[in-house]
């Protein structure tokens, strides 16, 4: 998340391997920035993952997360 964001920077070197950003987002509320984004980019996106567990990100927001990808 962007208040927590060390497992951001630990997923760092996999992002860059993959040539992916990193999104971030607050720990309880999916950030404007993140969601337009994914709407920017959902032609060509493919798939995501959250990284962190739920003290960064809550149950509520991956779940938004996920169904970002869903037709």
């Amino acid at each position: 998340s962007s208040d927590l964001f060390p497992d951001s920077l630990s997923v760092g070197p996999y992002a860059g391997w993959l040539n992916t950003p990193i999104l971030l987002t607050s720990t309880d509320n999916f950030s404007t920035p993140t969601s337009d984004y994914i709407r920017w980019k959902i032609p060509t996106l493919v798939s995501g993952r959250v990284v962190g567990g739920t003290a960064v990100i809550t149950d509520s927001i991956a779940q938004q997360f996920d169904r970002s990808f869903q037709p």
